[in-house]
């Protein structure tokens, strides 16, 4: 495939897929959707890269409820992380939870962080 081929020609060790939507979309079936994304997912264990994929709620995130993306992409990784936004003093305020990470344990709560012209920072 030409993503294989430029995983391997590049040496590259990290694919972002942002979003996973155009992809998503181009199937009929969920069924057919699943078959696929779990081909995609396959690969790239296969080709070794470290690989983060971005998708959208199903819906509004709160930290009570555990979120559901709406392609069900979460289902076939090893791990999740979750950003939302929370609300403190009539504030905005971003945040990071780790829903599940093979093989490690983790933190169990809500992480804030901010982006900077630096990157990603935790506070």
């Amino acid at each position: 495939s030409a993503l294989e081929d430029l995983i391997f020609t590049a040496n590259i060790e990290r694919v972002v897929i942002d979003s996973i939507r155009p992809i998503a979309v181009k199937y009929k079936t969920e069924e057919e959707r699943m078959t696929n994304f779990i081909k995609l997912i396959q690969n790239l264990r296969k080709w070794d890269v470290t690989t983060f994929i971005t998708t959208q709620d199903l819906h509004p995130s709160t930290y009570h409820v555990i979120p559901q993306t709406y392609y069900n992409i979460e289902t076939l990784t090893d791990n999740w992380i979750h950003l939302y936004y929370t609300y403190e003093r009539k504030k905005r305020k971003r945040v990071l939870e780790i829903i599940k990470m093979k093989g490690t344990a983790h933190y169990k709560g809500l992480i804030n962080f901010e982006i900077t012209s630096a990157g990603i920072g935790l506070i």
